[in-house]
């Protein structure tokens, strides 16, 4: 019998799993303390609908099975934002701002092989329903304090706005296939075709230096004062520019600008967004571990113009992060094993412990005490508390690995 799984999916085990979950509550508390409520999603939406939010390039990736009650196409849930966006919009009330977030499976085809997985796992936040550089500035705040909090601190925010592309298409006056090759060869870093085409629209010099050079644009914030003087002669720029300015300036009030880069050449997952994006890495980690925008024209899609900004954490990402760099931090796990005192007094004390905030297993085996240790140790278990040891039954053993341990009276930890 084969028991293999798809080559697309992964299976955590149990120290991992433990790890994973903690990391999320960790990155959700915060979400908590700024004010976002949770919302869970259906695992299916009909295609024709998830596609409007996703774009073509995220539907093209998008696992689609047939709904057997009406014959109509459905997909597996590709991107949390297309569908908080399109719940938003089903609204009869809307109440704003809305403050949401959200934690779960995403499900998107890639080559099955490496890392490339089919199950990606998001925490993430959406603010609906306000267009203003608080709101923009609430977002990174909140993903900053997020990693903070997990004891990350050498993380990178790389901002950068589409709206400097769509500045150029109105300066430029192009039409959608010359802004679309505009976008790829940003996209795609292709120095070469942007020097072809700022001679083939035949772009005044100062400009074509501009857009030739977009995605070589990195660094702080002295890059952005610089340019701004550069298109100084194009308001649309200008304007950008000076946003991305500000930004800079009030984080740098609340202490964070050492966190900020700019990157004007990213434009990843332009699709939906209108204004700034933002990705988040980890020096020295090959991956992202998270990204965002601010997408004002997604909702209308769907029903009603409502603006909103929001990011995502790939969770398995800084799981992955945190694992090799053996600083995963796990909630205290304990065993407890009775060896002599009278049953209704232990399960009161582990009650207690319980009310407590601990995380308490029961030693369900009559086996030797050696044996029992080598199994809480190699399943994650932090401590092992042993009860009725000697003859003051008030005593606990408290084993901390197989050689350690204290001796504390019940009232000591209760």
């Amino acid at each position: 019998m084969n028991i293999d799984i798809p080559k697309g999916v992964r299976v955590f085990s149990l120290e991992e799993s433990i790890s994973l979950s903690t990391i999320e509550e960790s990155i959700t508390e915060t979400f908590e303390s700024w004010g976002y409520k949770e919302i869970k999603t259906p695992y299916f939406e009909y295609f024709d609908v998830h596609k409007k939010g996703v774009g073509k390039n995220i539907s093209n990736k998008t696992f689609r099975i047939i709904d057997r009650h009406k014959g109509e196409i459905l997909t597996l849930r590709a991107d949390f934002t297309a569908q908080i966006a399109r719940y938003f919009s089903s609204l009869k009330q809307k109440q704003i701002p809305y403050r949401v977030y959200y934690k779960g499976t995403i499900f998107r085809y890639e080559t099955p092989k490496g890392e490339n997985f089919w199950e990606k796992r998001q925490s993430g936040i959406e603010l609906i329903g306000v267009n203003s550089l608080e709101s923009d500035i609430e977002v990174l705040l909140v993903s900053i304090e997020a990693l903070k909090k997990l004891g990350i601190e050498n993380f990178q925010i790389d901002i950068s706005s589409v709206s400097i592309l769509y500045a150029l298409k109105e300066i430029l006056d192009l039409n959608e296939e010359k802004f679309n090759n505009l976008v790829n060869f940003v996209k795609n870093k292709e120095i070469f075709n942007l020097e072809k085409f700022v001679i083939e629209e035949k772009i005044n010099k100062d400009l074509a230096e501009f857009i030739t050079n977009i995605p070589l644009y990195q660094g702080k914030v002295d890059l952005i004062t610089d340019l701004k003087e550069k298109v100084k002669n194009y308001k649309q720029l200008v304007e950008t520019l000076e946003y991305l300015e500000k930004i800079y300036s009030k984080l740098e009030c609340f202490g964070y600008s050492k966190y900020i880069s700019f990157d004007l050449g990213e434009v990843r997952q332009f699709e939906y967004y209108t204004g700034i994006i933002f990705e988040i890495f980890i020096s020295g980690h090959k991956k992202p571990i998270g990204q965002g925008g601010r997408y004002d024209s997604l909702i209308g899609k769907f029903n009603g113009n409502y603006p909103a900004v929001g990011f995502a954490f790939d969770t398995i990402s800084i799981f992955e992060y945190l694992k090799n760099k053996n600083i995963l931090k796990n909630k205290d796990y304990y065993l407890a094993v009775n060896r002599g005192i009278e049953e209704k007094r232990f399960f009161e004390i582990v009650n207690v412990l319980r009310n407590q905030g601990k995380n308490i297993a029961i030693e369900l085996l009559n086996r030797q005490l050696g044996d029992t240790l080598d199994y809480a140790f190699s399943n994650n278990f932090s401590k092992v508390l042993v009860f009725g040891v000697d003859k003051d039954k008030n005593n606990i053993y408290i084993y901390t690995d197989k050689e350690s341990f204290e001796i504390k009276n019940i009232k000591e930890i209760i």
